[in-house]
């Protein structure tokens, strides 16, 4: 970032980047006109973002030219929010798709941790779960909330028309 700096306050009109750090060096071949194509990026596009107040990755998939799925990671998730976050965007996504096809807890801990530990905890460590499916004329929506490997809080979107692009990852 520091070697294009000067050129990125230059060009006014770039959107996005794609910063590789030493690829570029090691593969010679790759340059600004085919790095999406080799790295297989030409109908993704991903950005960090906000929803709902908190901090994302989001990535969209196009196919054809039609947005056939979208990702939204959300990043700083802790033991202390990870409840109250997903809460707050099950309830949005309730409010705007109405009630869930499916909505789902899982809990391994045993009764002795849920009495220890908060739900976050639980979280933390792989013993609490949370997910939710919801349906739109055009859209499978889905919310998760895992954890004991770090936290994951996603929401995932896929076109009913395009089902077949729900197998293949975003993020």
């Amino acid at each position: 970032i520091t070697q294009a700096l000067p050129r990125l306050l230059q060009e006014k009109d770039i959107s996005h980047y794609v910063v590789i750090a030493d690829d570029i060096i090691l593969h010679p071949e790759l340059n600004e006109n085919n790095i999406c194509d080799k790295l297989g990026l030409d109908d993704i596009y991903s950005f960090s973002t906000t929803v709902a107040g908190l901090s994302c990755i989001a990535g969209y998939r196009f196919t054809n030219d039609k947005l056939t799925s979208a990702k939204y990671l959300f990043e700083n998730t802790s033991v202390y929010s990870c409840i109250n976050d997903y809460e707050k965007l099950f309830s949005l996504l309730t409010k705007k798709y109405g009630d869930p096809v499916e909505n789902k807890e899982e809990n391994k801990a045993s009764e002795r941790q849920k009495d220890i530990y908060t739900e976050g905890e639980l979280v933390r460590d792989g013993r609490l779960s949370k997910s939710a499916s919801f349906l739109s004329p055009f859209s499978y929506i889905f919310i998760s909330l895992s954890g004991g490997d770090g936290f994951s809080l996603i929401i995932e979107y896929y076109s009913i028309e395009h089902d077949n692009e729900r197998e293949k990852d975003i993020l």
